[in-house]
């Protein structure tokens, strides 16, 4: 497949370390919506064959990259730069996805905390976030 986990990590530092918000006037956001569309038209194209992880519960390669990727981005967006909002309206398929694979036993075992995920993009972004203790 051409969507890769690298394109997404690749654009969530660069979408973070920008100064512009998230809209058309920032050309990484542009950027991101096309891959999130691209990503959405996939999830709809797999839809009842092999690999369609709805069905199946099932996570593929694909899947084991784009998840993280796309849980870092979403998970921590908001606490580098304010105002992310996940497109709903032109990525349902994909926002549905994302609710149940991030929601995944599997994931979840594997998935990292919101402090571990900060203190990893801290020094990549240069900035120090405080989180509350309920945070940590």
């Amino acid at each position: 497949g051409r969507f890769r986990g690298r394109t997404v990590k690749n654009l969530t530092l660069s979408l973070l370390k920008s100064v512009r918000p998230y809209d058309e006037t920032n050309p990484d956001w542009k950027d991101m919506l096309s891959e999130f569309k691209q990503l959405n038209e996939y999830i709809v194209g797999c839809h009842g064959k092999e690999g369609d992880y709805t069905k199946s519960k099932k996570f593929s390669l694909w899947d084991i990259r784009m998840v993280p990727a796309l849980y870092n981005l979403v998970t921590i967006a908001n606490y580098f730069k304010k105002g992310f909002e996940f497109p709903n309206d032109s990525c349902p398929q994909l926002r549905s996805y994302l609710s149940h694979a991030f929601e995944d036993p599997i994931f979840v075992k594997y998935r990292p905390t919101i402090k571990q995920l900060v203190r990893y993009y801290e020094p990549k972004l240069n900035v120090r976030v405080v989180l509350d203790e309920d945070q940590a």
